[in-house]
């Protein structure tokens, strides 16, 4: 998941871009782009990522319920980047993608020590294989 992770860094920062030269249309879709990819990354989270941990170390929901609401305010904060490209709003669009962006950052840091945890809970290679087979498959 890392790598999907610098992979929607990529197209984030080629939508400021294009919505900084005025590109609005190109910048929407590669928006659109990004969010999907964002939400299907959410959803390999919630749906394979946090009940493998939670399997995996005995422990609830308490692991990951710092993550799971974060997901919702990175989807809000997903809709308002989207209203203001679709507005040609450049200030707007500005404000709500460093609001994402710091909505990301946060996320980024409570997100590792997860992943450590899902790679001690995976055990060995061929579980992870697996698993990575999963995420690809999803």
């Amino acid at each position: 998941l890392s790598g999907d992770h610098r992979r929607l860094d990529g197209i984030l920062e080629e939508t400021k871009r294009l919505a900084a030269a005025g590109q609005f249309a190109s910048a929407l879709e590669r928006f659109r782009e990004f969010r999907l990819g964002l939400y299907r990354h959410i959803e390999v989270e919630e749906l394979i990522v946090f009940p493998i941990l939670e399997a995996g170390t005995g422990a609830d929901e308490g692991v990951t319920s710092a993550l799971r609401p974060e997901h919702v305010g990175l989807r809000r904060a997903l809709l308002v980047v989207a209203g203001v490209l679709e507005e040609e709003d450049s200030t707007g669009f500005r404000l709500a993608a460093e609001e994402l962006g710091r909505l990301l950052a946060e996320h980024d840091i409570q997100e590792r020590p997860v992943y450590r945890l899902v790679d001690e809970a995976l055990g060995t290679d061929r579980n992870r294989d697996e698993i990575v087979k999963n995420i690809q498959a999803f």
